[in-house]
C-alpha cells in the first residue's frame, strides 16, 4: 500500500519541480522499478519510509515557498512517521534542519538561492515549530527502546570500508544487467539535477538528501549492517531526477532559439527516450514473484518437536525475534560462560542461532562452542544445535 501511494506522491513532487510530463514519467518509472516493488511487498518499513520522506520533502519545500500552515502540519506528521518506520528517516530530518538553519542564519543569500522565492519569517517560524514537534514526538516514541538501541549499536560496531557498496547501490536503483543502459540512466539522473539549476535550493536539497547520508554511513559510521535496502527511500527521488533529465533534454530538442529544430539536440532527446524504453522493457520482463524459501517459522519447527523435552535457548542478533515464531520465550545466551554453564548443568538443550554479519563476537564464540559439543542441524536461515540428545 505504501509503495502504491508513493507512486502518486512522486507524481505530485516531480510535477511541482518540473511540470506534468516529468511527473507522469517519474510515476511510471517508480511503478515499474523492480527494486522498489521488491521492498514494497516485504512488509517492512522501507517503502513506508520512502513515502513519508516524499511527503516530508514536498511539505518542507511547500512551507518554504508558500508558508502554508497545512503543509507544516503535514511535514510534522510525515517526518515523525519517517523516523518511526526506519531510523534512516532521521537523515531526512537532519538534512532539512540543516537547510532550515542556513535559511534562518543567512536570509539574504538563502532567499536568492531558493529560486527567488521570498522566505518569510512566518515560514521560518512554522518550520521551527515543526522541527521542535518532530524532535519531541520522536524522542517520546523511541524512549522505551533507547537502552536497547544503544546496546545494539555498540554490539554491531564498525566494519571495513566496503568498496563495492556504491556499485551495489547504483545497480539496485538501475536494476539492469546492461552496463550501457545503467550508465545512461545514471547520466540522465545527473542531467536531471542540472536541469533544476533554476531551482538551486531544491536541487541542493535532493543532492544532499542522498549524498550526505550515503557518504557518512559508507565512509564514516561504517556499521556492520549497512544494506542497500536501507536506501530504498531514495528510489522515488532517483526516478524524479531521471524523469526531469529526459523531459529537460526533450524540451531542448523542440526548437532552437531561432525556432528551428536542432538536429544536434534532437539526437540526445531520442537517445534519452530510447534508454528509458530499454530500461522499462527490462523491468517489465522481471519475474517479481517471491522466491520460495523457508522463513523463521518453518526453520524453528524443530524447537517444538517434541514439545517440552528440553529447555530452549537462542543466540545472536535475531534471538529475540525467535520468540514470535516459536510462540514462547526463549532464553538468550549472551556470553560464552553462560553457554558453558548451561551445557554442564542441563542434560539436554536446544539452541537456535542465525549467523549474521553483524552478530557480536560473543555470539560467534558461543556458536563455535556449541559446534564442538553439540549436533547441528541447518534449517536455513537458522542453525539449531541439539545438545545431550
Amino acid at each position: 500500500v505504501f509503495g502504491a501511494v508513493a507512486v502518486y506522491f512522486v507524481w505530485r513532487f516531480t510535477r511541482a519541480l518540473a511540470g506534468a510530463r516529468a511527473g507522469l514519467l517519474s510515476a511510471a518509472l517508480l511503478a515499474l522499478s523492480p527494486f522498489f516493488a521488491d521492498w514494497s511487498r516485504s512488509a517492512r518499513g522501507y517503502t513506508g519510509l520512502a513515502l513519508m520522506a516524499l511527503i516530508s520533502s514536498h511539505s518542507f519545500l511547500t512551507v518554504i515557498r508558500t508558508g502554508s500552515p497545512r503543509a507544516a502540519i503535514q511535514h510534522t506528521v510525515a517526518t515523525v512517521l519517517a523516523i518511526y518506520f526506519h531510523l534512516y528517516g532521521a537523515w531526512v530530518f537532519l538534512v532539512q534542519y540543516s537547510f532550515f538553519l542556513w535559511l534562518a542564519l543567512r536570509p539574504t543569500r538563502a532567499r536568492h538561492a531558493a529560486a527567488a522565492t521570498e522566505v518569510s519569517r512566518g515560514s521560518l517560524r512554522l518550520l521551527w515549530r515543526s522541527f521542535l514537534a518532530v524532535a519531541c514526538v520522536t524522542v517520546l516514541l523511541y524512549l522505551p527502546t533507547l537502552t536497547q538501541l544503544a546496546q545494539v549499536a555498540n554490539a554491531r560496531g564498525r566494519a571495513p570500508v566496503r568498496a563495492a557498496f556504491p556499485g551495489d547501490l547504483f545497480y539496485a536503483f538501475a536494476s539492469t544487467n546492461s552496463v550501457v543502459v545503467g550508465a545512461s540512466v545514471g547520466l540522465l539522473a545527473v542531467i536531471g539535477l542540472l536541469c533544476l539549476r533554476r531551482r538551486r535550493f531544491e536541487a541542493s536539497y535532493l543532492a544532499t538528501l542522498l549524498g550526505v547520508p550515503f557518504f557518512v554511513m559508507w565512509l564514516g559510521a561504517r556499521p556492520m549492517d549497512l544494506y542497500v535496502r536501507f536506501f530504498v527511500y531514495w528510489m522515488p527521488f532517483f526516478a524524479c531526477l531521471v524523469a526531469v533529465g529526459v523531459i529537460g533534454i526533450s524540451r531542448q530538442s523542440v526548437a532552437s532559439r531561432s525556432g528551428r529544430r536542432n538536429i544536434g539536440v534532437l539526437v540526445p532527446a531520442m537517445a534519452s527516450w530510447l534508454v528509458v524504453g530499454l530500461l522499462a522493457t527490462d523491468w517489465l520482463r522481471r519475474d517479481l514473484r517471491p522466491a520460495a524459501e523457508a522463513g523463521y517459522r518453518e526453520a524453528l519447527q524443530l524447537m517444538h518437536d517434541p514439545p517440552g523435552q528440553a529447555p530452549q535457548f537462542a543466540v545472536g542478533g535475531d534471538a529475540e525475534m525467535f520468540d514470535y515464531y516459536t510462540g514462547k520465550p526463549l532464553q538468550v545466551l549472551h556470553f560464552v560462560l553462560d553457554a558453558d554453564r548451561v551445557l554442564r548443568e542441563l542434560p539436554a538443550i536446544r539452541v537456535a542461532y542465525h549467523d549474521m554479519s553483524w552478530n557480536a563476537p560473543q555470539d560467534r564464540e558461543i556458536a563455535s562452542l556449541l559446534a564442538r559439543r553439540c549436533v547441528a542441524q541447518d534449517r536455513p536461515p537458522v542453525r539449531i544445535f541439539q545438545c545431550g540428545f
